[in-house]
């Protein structure tokens, strides 16, 4: 049953940007325990260019934008359950669209033009994708009998999404399958926006003949949801872990992706890669011998140039190509690091958070009591 939740509205002065994704991970760990849900896990929402807080209990994990930024899926996780919040900008009204029966893990995604939203549900009972029409919230079964987890949607409408064992492209109507993808060494599986493509970490035990043993490998590997043969972009003494892709609206064939790798040095430091889809080469994105530390977590933000990226663990930023690196201006390690504009950051943990100005390097702009950030407009 959907139910609207009851907002109290203050005014906010919002800049105008564009929307960006959100740097956090996109599916949490799944419950253990089935228990039965009874009530909407709660959450607390920073709307549009009006602060907008609706109050319910339960912590909101983290938010889509759909594409236009006139609507957000926050998926809301409580004591027992988990639930999604769809939040419409122009009304300022929220829904909770979807309520997982069991503790379960949920995953969302738009469609192109952001009129359905898919949301995945995998749980120790069993699983589903849904489909819920973003203007009336009416909800259907796609009729994925196996698939649990939603990656991503490609520009066609076509979806990408998992079960335990393999990836597949099917069709939003029923559930057909296009495409079948086997992932059973496959982990960090991330997906182009706009779905175009895979990108994922492969696992898998190798034979040393120096040695005479087994030994792990992994490879970081980019393949089209349309199919044909992944292609090898590093291999396993790199040990590359946490891809991000460029953001949406960039050309799908100029798009790169992110990841960190082990150094060469022996110092046991990690450095930011980036791979071009159209060269196929790797470069650096900030040169190792620039940084003194450890650099991971690296996430493009709405424009090609502007990145965030942990040193040693502390969130720091670049706003343009070749640019100084800058530690974020913030008293507290954040949780959730949001681009909400070209060189704007909201940032949070726990009941702290503020707006960050990378260009400015203003004093952030605290946001009392908000979880969550639209981009500005």
């Amino acid at each position: 049953m959907i139910r609207t939740l009851s907002l109290a509205v203050l005014l906010f002065l919002g800049g105008c940007a564009a929307s960006a994704p959100e740097v956090t991970p996109s599916v949490p760990d799944m419950a253990s325990e089935d228990v039965p849900v009874e009530a909407p896990p709660p959450a607390r929402v920073l709307l549009a260019s009006d602060l907008v807080t609706a109050s319910v209990e339960g912590d909101v994990e983290r938010g889509l934008e759909a594409p236009g930024a006139d609507a957000a899926a926050l998926v809301v996780r409580g004591a027992d359950g988990a639930s999604i919040v769809l939040a419409d900008r122009s009304t300022g009204l929220m829904d909770i669209v979807y309520e997982s029966p069991v503790p379960a893990q949920l995953s969302v995604a738009f469609s192109p033009g952001g009129e359905r939203l898919y949301v995945g549900r995998r749980s120790a009972s069993g699983g589903a994708v849904t489909e819920i029409d973003v203007a009336s919230r009416a909800a259907r079964d796609v009729g994925c009998s196996a698939s649990d987890v939603v990656l991503g949607v490609r520009t066609d409408g076509a979806l990408v999404v998992r079960d335990a064992n393999n990836v597949y492209v099917v069709d939003a109507a029923d559930c057909a399958t296009l495409h079948t993808f086997d992932a059973r060494r496959m982990i960090e599986i991330t997906v182009a926006p706009g779905g175009s493509h895979l990108a994922y970490v492969h696992r898998e035990l190798s034979y040393n003949r120096e040695s005479r043993s087994y030994e792990p490998d992994t490879t970081l590997h980019v393949v089209a949801t349309t199919g044909g043969e992944p292609t090898r972009v590093i291999g396993d003494r790199y040990a590359p872990r946490r891809i991000s892709w460029m953001a949406q609206g960039q050309d799908a064939q100029s798009r790169e992706l992110a990841y960190d790798v082990l150094l060469q040095d022996g110092s046991g430091r990690r450095g930011l890669s980036i791979y071009s889809l159209t060269s196929g080469q790797s470069s650096w994105t900030i040169p190792p011998d620039r940084l003194s530390g450890s650099a991971t977590h690296g996430h493009y933000g709405p424009d090609p140039g502007t990145f965030v990226f942990q040193l040693d663990g502390a969130w720091h930023y670049r706003t343009g190509v070749g640019s100084f690196v800058q530690p974020l201006p913030v008293e507290f390690t954040p949780e959730h690091v949001v681009w909400v504009g070209p060189d704007v950051l909201w940032v949070r943990r726990g009941e702290t958070s503020a707006f960050v100005e990378l260009s400015s390097r203003a004093a952030p702009e605290p946001t009392p009591g908000a979880v969550w950030a639209w981009s500005r407009r």
